[in-house]
């Protein structure tokens, strides 16, 4: 199945590489590119890796949503984002990948950092939010370089995995991103 998405999405350089985006912080960038190593986070196993996606858009997920790396890989590298099924790629226009780390590393053939627009809200809102705790967290895009809900989760040391993810709209409410997760 990699085959027939890296064929149909022309993403084979002639050399048998690939263009990839990695989504970071300014922080983890300025290590990256200095050393020419992606890494893991600490707490995850080598199989857990590095994620890379097809496009850009990977920052509106990820990392702080400004940063973004392109890096160059081997083809034969990759395996596929298991957790990014076949409905969020059709959404989406993207597709993710995974590379298995060794001792928390990986070297790819080269990194370059990469100008990231901001995201668009979607019309109507005003600001990215998010709940946690019964309380709402928000911010304008770009505001303290933060672009996106992961990003505004890491400036307030949230777990980004225990937030519903969201807007505030131009009246000031929050309005859920997936209407279908609305909680009491």
């Amino acid at each position: 199945m990699i085959g027939e998405i890296i064929s149909e999405k022309n993403l084979l350089n002639p050399d048998g590489t690939i263009d990839l985006y990695h989504a970071t912080t300014k922080e983890n960038a300025k290590k990256i590119l200095s050393e020419g190593i992606l890494r893991r986070p600490a707490h995850m196993p080598d199989k857990y890796g590095i994620y890379l996606s097809t496009s850009p858009k990977i920052t509106e997920d990820y990392g702080d949503g400004t940063t973004l790396l392109r890096v160059r890989v081997p083809a034969s590298d990759l395996r596929l984002d298991e957790t990014f099924t076949e409905i969020d790629r059709a959404q989406s226009g993207r597709t993710d990948f995974v590379i298995p780390t060794s001792k928390g590393k990986y070297v790819p053939l080269s990194i370059l950092l990469v100008e990231v627009e901001l995201p668009q809200l979607p019309e109507g809102m005003d600001r990215i939010a998010v709940k946690w705790d019964d309380r709402i967290y928000s911010v304008k895009p770009g505001e303290g370089g933060i672009a996106s809900h992961e990003g505004l989760t890491m400036a307030n040391d949230i777990p980004y995995d225990e937030v519903i993810a969201g807007f505030i709209n131009k009246k000031g409410e929050f309005v859920y991103q997936y209407p279908d997760l609305e909680r009491s």
